[in-house]
Order: C-alpha cells, then sequence, then structure tokens
C-alpha cells in the first residue's frame, strides 16, 4: 500500500502538532506549512527529521506555490488540512481586517494555489463553533443544521472562509469543513481559559493564597481533548462526505465551577472561589454544546476524558515551568 501523504497548514501551532504526530504514527507522510520555525509546545518530542516544513506566512503566495509545485512533482498530496490563522477571538476586535486576511483570504489563496497547481485531493477547512453564535438553551446540542449567527469579527471571517471555500468543490477538490467546539490539552497557550486559570491557581499556590477571584462559573462548555480532535480531523478527511460540515465536539457541557473543581483535584488542594461582579460578563449564564452524531456515524469516538486532559495539562505545566 502506498504511504498517503498529508499538508499541514499551522503545523507547529497547538492543534497542528498534535495532528502531526497522529499523522506520523497511523503511516503518513507528513508536510507543513508554519510561519514558526519550530512548535510552540515545550517539552515535547518533535519528530524534525520526519517532516518536510516550509516555515512563511499564509499569505507568501510566491514561496507557497513553489512549495507545492515542486513537492506534487515528486509525490500526490492526499490531504491538505488547514489549520492556520488567527485564533484568538477577543484580539480580532482590535483588528478585524488583519482576522479577515489571516483567516478567510489566506484560505481562499490556499485553495487557489493547490488548484491551480493541479491538485484534486480532499481539503479540510477547520473553523469554529463559534460561528453559531448565542443560542438558546433549548436549540441544545447543536446540530450542523443549527442557524449561524456569528457574534465577533472572528467567528464572521471563519464562516466566510467557510462558504467560500466549498465554492471550490466544483473544481475536484473535495472541501469539507470542520467545526470544532473549545479543545484543551497540553500545551495550550495561556491567552486561552483553561490553561489561563491552571496558571492563576498554581501562582496562588505559590505565593500561599488561599482564595481566587472569578466571574461566572455556571456558563457552560463542551471541552473535548485535543488528541481526540485530531484524529477527528483526520476521520472527516478520509470517510467525510465532500462539502459536508462536522461537529467536532464530545457532545457534553461542563460548567466554569466544574473545570475549576477539576484542577483543584490535578493539583491535590483547593482555593476558596469568590465571584465579583466586575469580572461577570454582560451576557450572563449562557450555554453552549454540540452534537457529535453526525462524526460518531464516521467511526469516531472520544478517547480520553476530560479529567485525564486537565490532569495532564497540570502536569505539563510543571514540568516546563522553571
Amino acid at each position: 500500500m502506498d504511504m498517503k501523504s498529508a499538508l499541514i497548514t499551522g503545523i507547529h501551532g497547538f492543534a497542528g502538532s498534535y495532528l502531526c504526530r497522529n499523522l506520523l504514527h497511523q503511516g503518513f507522510r507528513v508536510l507543513g506549512i508554519d510561519r514558526n520555525e519550530s512548535p510552540a509546545m515545550q517539552g515535547i518530542d518533535w519528530p524534525r527529521d520526519q517532516l518536510d516544513v516550509l516555515c512563511t506566512d499564509l499569505n507568501d503566495t510566491d514561496r507557497i506555490r513553489s512549495f507545492l509545485e515542486n513537492r506534487l512533482n515528486n509525490q500526490p498530496i492526499d490531504y491538505i488540512f488547514h489549520l492556520a490563522g488567527s485564533a484568538f477571538v477577543p484580539a480580532s476586535w482590535k483588528s478585524p481586517a488583519s482576522v479577515l486576511q489571516n483567516n478567510t483570504l489566506a484560505t481562499i489563496k490556499l485553495i487557489e494555489i493547490a488548484r491551480d497547481a493541479g491538485w484534486q485531493g480532499r481539503f479540510l477547512v477547520v473553523s469554529s463553533s463559534d460561528v453559531y453564535g448565542s443560542q438558546p438553551a433549548s436549540a441544545m446540542p447543536l446540530t450542523e443544521n443549527a442557524s449561524t449567527a456569528p457574534e465577533s469579527p472572528y467567528a464572521g471571517s471563519k464562516l466566510a472562509a467557510e462558504k467560500f471555500a466549498l465554492y471550490y468543490n466544483k473544481d475536484g477538490i473535495d472541501v469539507i469543513i470542520a467545526r470544532p467546539f473549545n479543545h484543551i490539552g497540553p500545551g495550550q497557550n495561556e491567552l486561552f481559559a483553561v490553561p489561563a486559570f491552571m496558571q492563576r491557581i498554581r501562582k496562588a499556590l505559590q505565593s500561599g493564597q488561599k482564595s481566587m477571584d472569578v466571574g461566572d462559573l455556571e456558563s457552560t462548555r463542551d471541552f473535548t481533548d485535543v488528541r481526540d480532535v485530531v484524529e477527528g480531523y483526520r476521520v472527516i478527511l478520509e470517510k467525510g462526505a465532500a462539502g459536508a460540515v462536522y461537529n467536532v465536539c464530545s457532545g457534553r457541557h461542563w460548567t466554569i465551577r466544574s473545570i475549576l473543581e477539576m484542577i483543584f483535584d490535578a493539583a491535590g488542594c483547593r482555593l476558596e472561589l469568590q465571584v465579583k461582579s466586575d469580572l461577570l460578563r454582560n451576557e450572563g449564564t449562557t450555554v453552549r454544546y454540540g452534537s457529535s452524531d453526525k462524526l460518531q456515524a464516521l467511526g469516531w469516538h472520544t478517547a480520553h476524558s476530560l479529567e485525564s486532559a486537565i490532569q495532564d495539562m497540570w502536569d505539563y505545566i510543571g514540568q516546563t515551568r522553571v
């Protein structure tokens, strides 16, 4: 059997790093594009000698075109996993044009470069559950048929990328959309909620504090271990239908309070949680979780519990902090 080949954009990022190792374990030949020269994650065994990575920005179309054309002349690329882009929602309000460039226009350019090079394979656009916006609790769990109502420049850029990308199915490229919900794991950037909580708790414990100020503890979110998420991406490109949309989520939901309790369990101690009104969000308590039935029908399922993911994250932070 011929070795399958895959290109990952954002290969040195959080999810990209895990996807890379997933594909190598499955026997794939892996190529990558990333603006960073090495993975952001510390303390990992990175298989550099098994990879072919172009270090450049996705907006550098000339270098990407040359890279793709050269590689395609030597061996087919079966799959393109497009993970690269701007991912931090609050930052999108400060520079909407930049987010549109990095998430929407860069997606279009990448597909067109591949198409113009004669590539006809399977292309995964990694979008976001943020495209659904706020929905009533009665609408949960959200299916892929739920209405979309982006509430940030980030979410709008992701939905636009979906819509434009699907047009290229007519050119012989099997474009498929993944909408991941919250995912966590060792190495996640501290800008995001769970690792940010962990850092606050670690610092509080080290300084002898007995309590921690928090905001809304009752809103619920759907969390999945990043290792299960990237497995979902692989299953989608191997078995999913061209033009389809797939949620990647656990189908369960946890309150922020319960997440903090899991972190305390991982840490082996607790802090008193003091709810402060100035930390509460204007929208009040919200609920969001998804249905993964469509993805499960392809044979995917979660293999890691949320508790184990949080324990692994806590251990990782302890190993990588001096």
